[in-house]
């Protein structure tokens, strides 16, 4: 993103949010943090953002402009099934355009692995796991979100419920 198009994109931001302050230094500032990133992604992901019932009326961060979404400089290295990383919690190889995706699943996975093993001494093969559509895995998770919510300490319960109110608010959709 340049320069000129990131006082563009600010000026549309003003035009929805008309207390959000446009100066030298908040279109600096802005700019460091979108310049990776082309024009038109950030657009669209402000669109996203307009048009949701629970953040549209408040003004974007950057943090919600930018999440998940892939550099200008790491598109084409992205969009490229040759370059593959390991997963660390499961060593498979991984496109980095899968990466999120994946690792999303995975840490629910090992979640839901580890839970089990501890809270019903139940151990569950990895590849049982993977085989789950993601409705079936999502309904597995909340059992044992469940489980440890009951049989949990304090501090289980302070991060599940934390879990909850993000979902609920929709920041990890």
């Amino acid at each position: 993103m340049k320069i000129n198009e990131t006082r563009e994109f600010m000026e549309r931001v003003k035009v929805h949010y008309p207390s959000f302050i446009i100066d030298t230094y908040t279109i600096e500032e802005w700019h460091n943090q979108l310049k990776d990133y082309s024009y038109e992604d950030i657009n669209k992901r402000l669109n996203e953002h307009l048009q949701s019932e629970q953040y549209g009326d408040y003004i974007p961060k950057i943090w919600f402009l930018t999440k998940n979404l892939i550099k200008e400089d790491d598109k084409e290295r992205a969009t490229s099934d040759k370059v593959k990383f390991t997963c660390n919690i499961c060593g498979e190889e991984v496109t980095l355009i899968n990466w999120n995706s994946h690792y999303d699943r995975c840490i629910v996975e090992e979640y839901i692995i580890k839970q089990a093993k501890k809270y019903r001494n139940k151990e569950i093969p990895r590849e049982d796991i993977k085989a789950l559509s993601q409705e079936k895995l999502d309904d597995l998770y909340e059992k044992i979100i469940n489980i440890v919510y009951e049989q949990g300490n304090e501090n289980d319960k302070y991060y599940i419920d934390g879990y909850r109110n993000c979902k609920q608010r929709g920041f990890l959709d």
